[in-house]
């Protein structure tokens, strides 16, 4: 293990965040002393097996296992996360966001949590419960995880993409290690995540209890709270994603035919599929965000205004774009400077309508 160096660990099939993702790293300052490594893992069999893959590879004490739409804001991110580590070596893992106590339903954002983020939305979410900048955790969410010891991930049993934060933090916790949350008012890390895939979770919920049953506290903390878990819901979800996703991919598939043949009332009849369905389709992140680039296009053909999908010839393109769009006006909402910013008023004011800009800024 190279004791001065930290590896970013990510698992990626998108490159446009991956790409934003990395320059939010090249701008964190690196401790003096330390390199600093990115492995990227493309088309990872599950999140266990990419990052087994990506972790048997580094030679890194440190590693940080994030997602790809995380974008790390505060410079001063790496320092602060060493201070941690050596402040105990009996901790092995620190996360932004966790529970300290998670009940036998294992459903982590049921449970009381801790940590600070920024969202999507750029709102930055406070949880609370600040008893001090070191809090103990039974598991942390899975958007940012960093080690500075090497445990195997869980891949003989979790297959898929959930449930592997939360088993890791357990594993970690049976070898004696502490996994904490490093709570600090001013952290600058955003998460833009959009509507989250959860058809598969329940599933892999249901495989993690009975590997764990015997860690998880046995209190049911919504019953002794009068509060009701939302069981049934991720049950009625996993029994119905079949439905649901053919459902996304004709309204996704639809989408695609309209921009290919850019025909200003299939947009329109789109806009009255997707809201005749809204309750289905409010859980599908692509179907959303077609929806509201219909929304937009609409808006600028009424106003005579450039055409937001006029360069674009598939829902591909049109979701790049979109994030694109969003990614540069992130950078001028969070100040940064230099070439960073140029790129994204160049960006904005080339490509980019005025009505576009409000719609979408209005939605961060």
């Amino acid at each position: 293990m190279d004791d001065h160096q930290i590896a970013f660990i990510i698992c990626t099939n998108n490159k446009v965040m991956l790409d934003e993702c990395l320059m939010y790293i090249s701008l964190l300052k690196v401790p003096d002393g330390f390199m600093t490594d990115v492995i990227t893992i493309e088309g990872a069999e599950s999140m266990c097996a990419g990052y087994n893959a990506a972790m048997n590879e580094s030679p890194a004490k440190y590693k940080i296992y994030m997602h790809q739409d995380v974008y790390i804001t505060d410079r001063n991110f790496l320092i602060r996360l060493l201070d941690v580590f050596r402040s105990d070596d009996g901790i092995g893992m620190v996360g932004l966001v966790g529970a300290p106590q998670l009940d036998r339903h294992a459903i982590m954002w049921e449970m009381p949590r801790v940590g600070n983020l920024m969202t999507e939305k750029i709102d930055h979410m406070d949880y609370g419960f600040h008893p001090g900048e070191i809090i103990d955790v039974d598991c942390v969410d899975g958007l940012l995880m960093a080690t500075q010891y090497d445990l195997t991930w869980r891949d003989d049993i979790l297959e898929g993409y959930d449930f592997y934060d939360v088993s890791q933090s357990f594993e970690f916790h049976k070898k004696g290690y502490r996994v904490v949350v490093r709570d600090i008012d001013n952290d600058r890390v955003i998460h833009d995540d959009g509507v989250l895939n959860m058809f598969g979770w329940e599933k892999w919920r249901q495989i993690f209890i009975k590997e764990y049953k015997d860690m998880l506290d046995p209190v049911d903390y919504r019953k002794t709270h009068g509060l009701e878990t939302g069981e049934e819901h991720w049950k009625y979800l996993y029994d119905h994603r079949d439905e649901y996703l053919s459902i996304f991919k004709d309204a996704t598939d639809f989408m695609d035919r309209v921009i290919k043949g850019n025909d200003f009332t299939m947009y329109e009849l789109f806009i009255r599929m997707v809201s005749d369905q809204s309750s289905v389709c409010e859980k599908s992140d692509t179907v959303v965000k077609l929806y509201h680039i219909a929304q937009i296009v609409m808006k600028e053909r009424e106003k005579a205004q450039q055409d937001f999908l006029s360069d674009v010839n598939s829902v591909k393109e049109a979701m790049d774009k979109y994030q694109i769009t969003r990614q540069m006006i992130m950078r001028q909402i969070l100040g940064l400077s230099g070439p960073y910013k140029k790129e994204a008023d160049r960006y904005l004011e080339s490509e980019v309508s005025d009505t576009a800009y409000r719609m979408i800024r209005e939605r961060m």
